[in-house]
């Protein structure tokens, strides 16, 4: 993904579909690594075990920890964790504060309260009432958001944006790539490796 288009784009998603981006480019992570992360997985402090790696003091090296429960690599023995640091915190921590563990992070529900919130601030600054709805709430939405972001919905938010932006279409996934190329330049193979959790060389290549 060409990273200014990635930027124009940002600036058109709601905020938890914004934090996806940023923190996917940021990690290289795969998406669903990403949407399918509960609060509590997120560990922040405190010495933890990582099969295959060791043991992680994250208060000494200052940093936040996922370890994904399903990753494409799993049945092959690889261990796969997602490293925080501090831009990744400040990205995570709005999401995170104040919830229950057993919440996912990323949830399609706040985007639509954002929403609302936009349209009542627009009403009110015209001069209109709250926008509140005079109707009795049905006990059973026809629609209500999913817990989590998927692949679809994902998709579909950022190509909403990208129209309207005015940027050439991307896909999500492109930003593990935009990642693994930066990480590439800084690093070299080894390092895209281990940031992206490839299980050889070869796909590091690729």
């Amino acid at each position: 993904a060409d990273p200014d288009a990635v930027l124009a784009t940002v600036a058109h998603l709601r905020p938890p579909v914004r934090a996806l981006v940023m923190l996917e480019w940021a990690t290289g992570a795969r998406p669903a690594e990403l949407f399918m992360m509960k609060v509590g997985e997120v560990q922040k402090s405190g010495r933890v075990y990582v099969a295959g790696v060791g043991t992680v003091d994250l208060d000494a090296e200052d940093v936040w920890l996922h370890v994904p429960d399903k990753h494409k690599n799993k049945k092959r023995g690889k261990p796969r964790f997602l490293i925080f640091g501090p831009a990744e915190r400040a990205i995570l921590d709005p999401l995170i504060a104040g919830r229950s563990a057993d919440e996912y992070v990323f949830r399609p529900a706040d985007a639509v309260a954002d929403l609302r919130r936009e349209q009542r601030e627009s009403r009110q600054a015209r001069g209109g009432g709250s926008g509140g709805s005079r109707k009795k709430p049905a006990e059973t939405p026809r629609s209500a958001p999913r817990p989590h972001y998927d692949r679809n919905s994902y998709h579909r938010a950022v190509s909403r944006a990208c129209k309207k932006a005015g940027v050439p279409h991307w896909f999500p996934y492109q930003l593990r790539h935009l990642a693994a190329s930066e990480v590439n330049h800084a690093f070299g193979l080894d390092g895209v490796q281990a940031v992206l959790g490839h299980h050889t060389r070869s796909m590091a290549e690729h």
